[in-house]
Order: structure tokens, then C-alpha cells, then sequence
């Protein structure tokens, strides 16, 4: 059986038809825009490089990162690929990789594997099907990649003042379990 491996998230998880490549930092997302959408056949003839100029360039100056999802569905395998472009603050790439990731792995029908990973890893108890909102399960997703790396949810509210994110730490909070302790006499 074919695995998958996501870096920021530390998960591996049964392909299944599925194959994933994460692209990595690139120069130009518009060129990889581009390249990408060739390479899978999409139809670009509206893509105008320059509005895509001017939205990543209004991104960047807040240090925001940018990642596309191309889905391939071929007669029997369908291809995933995550792309970014470098960030400068570490902590915020998590966050956003973790973010693009979980996007990743719900395309992959592998959000299961990250709702586990919640309660064994971080006591959180919350089943990531039953979150309604796209965006809300890919932050859910993301507090838990900067939690891997000791990372509290606390800490993370100078990077980010986004609704989406302030909802998913919330519901982090509320789903995090008492720790049991144990006594030994």
C-alpha cells in the first residue's frame, strides 16, 4: 500500500488513488500557476498574471503565504499538488503549511487520520467532519502543527488576526480534554 507523508503535520496516511506532491517554494507562483495549469490540461485562457501580481504582492507585505491545489482526476489515479512560496517568519510558515496540508488531506479523504492525531497527540477531542467550515477545519489543522512544536495556541495571536483562525483556537480550546494524573504512592 502506497503512503503519504506530511511534513508539517508529521502524519502518514494510506494514498489510497490518491498521489501527493508538495511543489515547494517557488520564485514566481505565477509562473507556477502556469506551469501547473498546463500540466494538467486546465483551461487558463482568463488567468492574468498581473492581478495575481497584485494580490501576492498585498499578501506579502503582511507576510502571508500562498499555496494551490490542482486536482487531476486521470482513469485511475488522481494527483494532489501543494505549492508555496517561501516565508521569512518560521512560525507563521508552519501555521500556513499545516493549514495547506490539512486542505491536502481532506482532498485525500484523510481527515480521520488528523482527528486522531488530535486526541492521541494533544487530547483534543473533536471529529474534523462535524466542522462545517472549509477554512475552520484547514486552522484546526494548523493549531495543531504549531502544538507538535510546543507552539500553545496562545502564543499565536501576534501572528494571526483572521476570523477563521480565531474560531478554530477557540474550538481548540473548548475540545482540549482534562489531562488525566496519575498518583503513585
Amino acid at each position: 500500500m502506497n503512503k503519504t507523508y506530511f511534513q508539517v503535520l508529521r502524519l502518514t496516511v494510506p494514498s489510497g488513488q490518491y498521489k501527493y506532491t508538495d511543489e515547494g517554494y517557488v520564485d514566481s507562483i505565477s509562473d507556477e500557476t502556469l506551469r501547473l495549469s498546463n500540466l494538467y490540461g486546465m483551461n487558463i485562457l482568463n488567468y492574468n498574471k498581473n492581478r495575481d501580481k497584485t494580490v501576492i504582492g498585498k499578501k506579502f507585505q503582511s507576510g502571508l503565504n500562498i499555496h494551490i491545489f490542482y486536482l487531476d482526476q486521470g482513469l485511475t489515479r488522481r494527483n494532489v499538488r501543494l505549492r508555496g512560496y517561501e516565508e521569512i517568519h518560521a512560525r507563521r510558515n508552519i501555521r500556513l503549511r499545516g493549514h495547506e496540508e490539512t486542505h491536502a488531506l481532506e482532498g485525500m479523504e484523510g481527515l480521520d487520520y488528523l482527528t486522531d492525531a488530535l486526541r492521541q497527540n494533544q487530547n483534543v477531542k473533536i471529529n474534523l467532519k462535524e466542522v462545517d467550515e472549509e477554512e475552520i477545519r484547514a486552522e484546526l489543522g494548523a493549531l495543531y502543527a504549531l502544538n507538535l512544536r510546543g507552539l500553545a495556541p496562545g502564543d499565536l495571536s501576534s501572528l494571526v488576526y483572521d476570523k477563521d483562525f480565531t474560531k478554530a483556537r477557540e474550538l481548540y480550546k473548548q475540545s482540549k480534554q482534562p489531562q488525566k494524573r496519575s498518583f503513585f504512592f
